[in-house]
């Protein structure tokens, strides 16, 4: 099960990366469903379908960063503005 959730959660997480509407609830759940996944398999190494410790400990880091990425606001691209206001130069 914990192997099959680990595949899942692949998923959620590159659809993340690509949905801004869907940026954050997303990733915070994907990213803690990893995380949860590698503290499990970390706390009890000699299960059936457990990961390695190293492997434990990179899906636990990978959880983490997936969920703190997902809650930092995006940058600006070029060309938007944040809620500034420009006005148009007149020809003289």
């Amino acid at each position: 099960m914990q192997g099959a959730l680990a595949l899942a959660l692949i998923a959620p997480a590159s659809l993340a990366a690509v949905w801004r509407r869907g940026r954050r609830h997303l990733g915070v759940a994907a990213g803690l469903s990893a995380a949860y996944v590698g503290l499990v398999s970390y706390a009890f190494p000699d299960s059936w379908a457990g990961f390695s410790p190293t492997w434990s400990v990179l899906c636990l880091a990978w959880g983490l960063a997936v969920a703190v990425l997902a809650l930092v606001p995006p940058r600006l691209q070029l060309g938007e503005l944040g809620g500034e206001v420009v006005e148009a130069e007149r020809a003289l």
